[in-house]
């Protein structure tokens, strides 16, 4: 009789552990209740990846949801010392490394991101890693280490085009302040300007220290401008911005009262402008210059410090800048692509499903890899917001919808 009990103990506590994480099973929506849930996991089996996996997802809803990020972090730490190499446990190190990054902790940081790159190889962040490796030794005032891993970034990525600029340019940085490579500086310098011209603002940045420098900056900023245009706005586009309606970078009258008056987004609880105040970028002198007048390099700054919040994740610093430079009436993919992801990360799916759409038309190629990247979330990671992900991108194109639907039927 006792090994019929014990059988019945065994088949109900796996019959209960399947509910818990059944697809058809509805995980609660109140953070608290979550937690709750997320806690039964973890007591069914402690050591599984299961339970590593439910203690993630607390860490995430303390740090995200209760606006308690020690109590993540906590978690965390405590996640990737258990298991220091599992998939759950680079998660959890990512989260660790990029907070240390936003607070300006940069002896943590660079620590945390060198364990992300040596533990979690394989993961497509650990190129983001190796870039804020770098930056914390630039920060850090260690300069020597810095150009290492910057030179070795650049090596390693060289078709990283959204990036590159921002690399040599900290590389010229570097040899800009020793006497005995000004020359290295020049070329570097050079590189950026000739190379990039579109990569605004890094590329004025680099004009300014190469005539620091005593070098020649070849290109000109009225070529540049001209090559920015083309590249961001189609023909009807450009006829809009040249009205009278001061829409976009080529009319905007009066560049330091339009920039007084931008406000905090009601989605994303940021003002562009005091990110952009804070981003120091306002300070460079072509920057300046031009808001002193029309304004014309006004959307490249929002944007370039859009993405720089994007590659650290920081969604709702991102989505603020890159929602304000489509207000300003850029037309750009990469622009849609990151505002869609922003949207959705703070669940504004319906803003998030207009962004795709308006994607859709510059870059169809770009909604299949979206659908495949949220396939893999809704298989493999957390299917709710995977399903979530699927569903905001019905009806952003047609030649698509069938192919979602077959995808939420699985």
């Amino acid at each position: 009789m006792d090994w019929q009990v014990l059988v019945a103990l065994i088949t109900s506590s796996f019959l209960s552990f399947g509910c818990l994480f059944n697809s058809s099973y509805s995980i609660p929506t109140d953070p608290r209740k979550r937690i709750s849930h997320y806690a039964s996991v973890y007591k069914l089996n402690p050591q599984s990846s299961q339970a590593r996996q439910a203690q993630l997802e607390i860490g995430k809803i303390y740090y995200n949801q209760f606006d308690n990020p020690e109590r993540g972090l906590e978690i965390f730490e405590k996640l990737v010392l258990s298991n220091p190499v599992a998939l759950e446990s680079g998660e959890a190190l990512w989260y660790i490394s990029r907070h240390h990054f936003r607070e300006n902790e940069y002896g943590l940081a660079c620590r945390k991101f060198l364990q992300f790159m040596l533990d979690f190889s394989d993961d497509e962040r650990s190129q983001v890693a190796r870039l804020r490796v770098a930056d914390c030794f630039f920060e850090l005032g260690d300069l020597d280490s810095a150009v290492k891993y910057y030179v070795d970034y650049r090596n390693r990525h060289p078709d990283d085009l959204q990036n590159l600029p921002y690399v040599l340019l900290r590389i010229g940085t570097v040899y800009a302040g020793q006497p005995d490579s000004i020359m290295q500086a020049r070329k570097v310098f050079s590189r950026v300007v000739e190379e990039f011209p579109n990569a605004m603002p890094h590329v004025e940045v680099a004009r300014k220290k190469l005539l620091d420098l005593g070098g020649v900056a070849t290109v000109g900023p009225s070529d540049m401008r001209d090559r920015r245009i083309q590249s961001k706005v189609s023909s009807v586009d450009l006829i809009r911005q040249n009205s009278e309606a001061g829409i976009g970078p080529l009319t905007r009258p009066d560049a330091q009262s339009a920039f007084a008056s931008w406000t905090q987004s009601t989605i994303f609880g940021y003002n562009a402008k005091v990110l952009l105040q804070q981003s120091g970028l306002l300070d460079v002198a072509e920057v300046r210059n031009s808001m002193a007048g029309k304004g014309e390099l006004l959307d490249d700054v929002v944007f370039n410090v859009g993405l720089q919040f994007y590659m650290t994740q920081d969604y709702r610093r991102a989505g603020t800048c890159l929602e304000k430079t489509v207000e300003l009436g850029i037309r750009d993919a990469e622009l849609y692509l990151k505002l869609g992801v922003c949207y959705r990360k703070v669940g504004k799916w319906e803003k998030s499903t207009a962004a795709f759409r308006e994607l859709a038309k510059v870059a169809p190629e770009d909604v299949g890899r979206l659908i495949d990247s949220s396939a893999r979330e809704y298989r493999q990671g957390d299917r709710e917001y995977g399903r979530k992900s699927l569903e905001c991108l019905i009806g952003v194109s047609d030649q698509f919808d069938g192919k979602i639907n077959r995808l939420l039927e699985e």
